[in-house]
């Protein structure tokens, strides 16, 4: 049985700031999306298919005032 996050088996994550893109672990990005709580950060998620058909995900936060983006991650298939 695989892990599935966002529809995403083993999934890998990367976070995309302005300071460029890294991957993370799945405790990081848990941390994250907890600060972006607690900040009432906007946090959106979108699910779909990359234009292989594989499953990936975007979630994306925003600052609650300023509507700036803050951080995006992608969840792809992992073990390719």
């Amino acid at each position: 049985m695989t892990d599935t996050m966002f529809g995403v088996p083993d999934a890998v994550i990367s976070e995309h700031t302005h300071d460029g893109a890294k991957v993370v672990s799945v405790m990081t990005f848990a941390q994250d999306m907890e600060v972006a709580r607690r900040l009432r950060h906007s946090v959106r998620v979108w699910t779909g298919e990359d234009r292989e058909g594989r499953p990936m995900a975007i979630i994306w936060t925003a600052g609650l005032r300023s509507g700036r983006l803050l951080a995006a991650y992608e969840f792809t298939p992992g073990g390719e």
